[in-house]
């Protein structure tokens, strides 16, 4: 198997958490660009059946994230509180995302 998270998260969790086991977790995935490469979720919901959710606010990743992902996607900021929230996408700044729900 092909892991593909950046730093090996998908085969931590895979092989020493839930040891492989199918169908028994549920994954919340911040950052999840276009839901495949460097992606630490993939896998989990590919290969093990797992369900979640996956955000990301840049319309262009999310794009292409809600084609290659069947779980729940949100094309949200994830913040702590409801201001205004400066992202950085593309590698530049860009405009200001008000996420109000």
């Amino acid at each position: 198997m092909k892991f593909l998270s950046q730093k090996n998260q998908d085969r931590w969790v895979i092989n020493d958490v839930y040891k492989g086991r199918p169908n028994t977790g549920f994954f919340v995935d911040l950052a999840s660009a276009e839901g495949v490469h460097w992606n630490n979720t993939y896998l989990l919901e590919k290969e093990y059946g797992w369900s979640g959710i996956c955000i990301e606010p840049n319309p262009d990743f999310f794009k292409q994230l809600t084609k290659n992902r069947k779980c729940i996607t949100e094309n949200s900021v994830v913040s702590d509180n409801y201001d205004p929230v400066v992202f950085r996408y593309d590698n530049k700044y860009n405009k200001t995302k008000n996420d109000t729900k």
